[in-house]
């Protein structure tokens, strides 16, 4: 029996014999395997499936219950509010005394800055090896 999946074997042994055979019985096992899936998957017709109007409520249903006084929902006054004639508009909002206010400015002509408080506003001290300005050197001079 040669073929693709059975090469020819040149020495007929006893463990040449027993590997085809497990071979043959793996095969085997495998094509019962997938023959008797399907059966178990099939839909009959008594069974009761959803209908696509059914499923579209289902669907629709929100995930959770809406909450009340959350802060996405409340709108947060500013605590300074400067607009001018040209539709510059400049917002500041104070949290807590004390903090530094996140400020947000939106231009007349399209663009908008915000501008929020440093991670850290604590004075740093300087070591000898960090520095942060770079000296400007004239490279082209006529």
């Amino acid at each position: 029996m040669d073929s693709l999946l059975h090469p020819p074997a040149p020495v007929h042994s006893g463990f040449a014999n027993a590997a085809r055979l497990m071979r043959h019985a793996g095969l085997l096992a495998g094509a019962i395997f997938c023959l008797a899936l399907p059966a178990h998957a099939e839909v009959t017709s008594d069974s009761a499936g959803l209908d696509l109007p059914d499923v579209k409520a289902i669907n629709n249903q929100p995930i959770s219950k809406p909450t009340r006084g959350a802060i996405h929902n409340e709108r947060v006054k500013p605590s300074f509010d400067y607009r001018d004639n040209d539709g510059t508009q400049v917002e500041e909002y104070r949290f807590q005394k004390g903090q530094a206010p996140d400020i947000h400015v939106k231009s007349g002509m399209g663009t908008s800055y915000n501008l929020s408080k440093p991670e850290d506003s604590s004075p740093r001290i300087r070591e000898r090896g960090d520095i942060d300005r770079v000296p400007s050197v004239n490279v082209l001079k006529f």
